[in-house]
């Protein structure tokens, strides 16, 4: 998909109070089990707000962080790894943009701002970047 500016400007906001959910548990006699995070418009280490109150939000969901939009009325809990494809990614979260005004372009930007903010601060993120695309 080619990527062309919409005028706005997209930013990434960082939630500092962030604080990661209790997801994994030992079970007796070895092993663990891993629940699904409580995802909602509030559960994110970082986003990017596209408009009115949806935005694309970054949030640690089974041993990786997920990518997905922050409100998903169309279909519940459709995210994928952010190292994943930028624009199957942003296939695959379509169909919980909200808003007529949200373009594929915009969401594609926002999933690359949370990518390159994510290899700032992760020197691991770009290895897992590398390995999806094997």
């Amino acid at each position: 998909m080619k990527r062309k500016s919409q005028g706005a400007r997209l930013t990434v906001e960082v939630n500092v109070n962030f604080v990661e959910a209790g997801t994994a548990f030992p079970i007796p006699g070895g092993g663990t089990f891993i629940v699904t995070p409580p995802l909602d418009g509030d559960y994110f280490i970082a986003r990017v707000v596209l408009h009115k109150d949806q935005a694309v939000q970054i949030f640690p969901k089974f041993m990786t962080i997920g990518c997905g939009f922050a409100i998903e009325e169309g279909s519940w809990n459709t995210n994928l790894p952010l190292a994943w494809n930028t624009d199957e990614l942003v296939d695959h979260i379509w169909k919980n943009r909200k808003y007529e005004e949200i373009t594929k372009e915009m969401v594609a930007e926002a999933v690359d701002l949370l990518k390159a903010w994510r290899r700032g601060v992760d020197p691991d993120f770009a290895g897992q970047e590398a390995r999806m695309r094997e």
